[in-house]
């Protein structure tokens, strides 16, 4: 974990332009003025259709899938990072993908991204 963080720190600081997903990225990079930190969840029937889709599973194995793999992020994250995994008060912004969609939600977030360049 130590070897990704100084990687990402090593990349702000020459001040690149990249998107991690995960690892801690919000506490790792808070410091960078330019960061832009969002949080993205989703509702649980969704997420399971999603994951049963995406991996061919059925809905026990899917759902067993998504405690797992949101088991493992929560313990890596509040590990690392020193607070607790999905507190808002860390993120820009949040949002439920649920509500709009995988799609208008990745609209609405390049919107945001794009407004928050156009500030500087």
């Amino acid at each position: 974990a130590e070897m990704q963080f100084e990687y990402l720190r090593d990349k702000a600081a020459r001040g690149e332009s990249f998107l991690v997903v995960g690892r801690c990225a919000e506490a790792v990079l808070g410091d960078y003025q330019d960061l832009i930190s969002l949080f993205i969840l989703g509702d649980k029937e969704v997420k399971c259709e999603r994951v049963q889709r995406l991996y061919h599973l059925n809905e026990t194995e899917a759902l067993m899938k998504m405690r797992r793999h949101d088991r493992l992020r929560k313990q890596y994250h509040n590990r690392h990072a020193g607070g607790k995994w999905g507190d808002s008060r860390t993120y820009d912004l949040c949002i439920n993908s649920s509500r709009l969609g995988v799609e208008q939600t990745t609209d609405l977030l390049y919107q945001y991204v794009q407004k928050r360049i156009g500030q500087k």
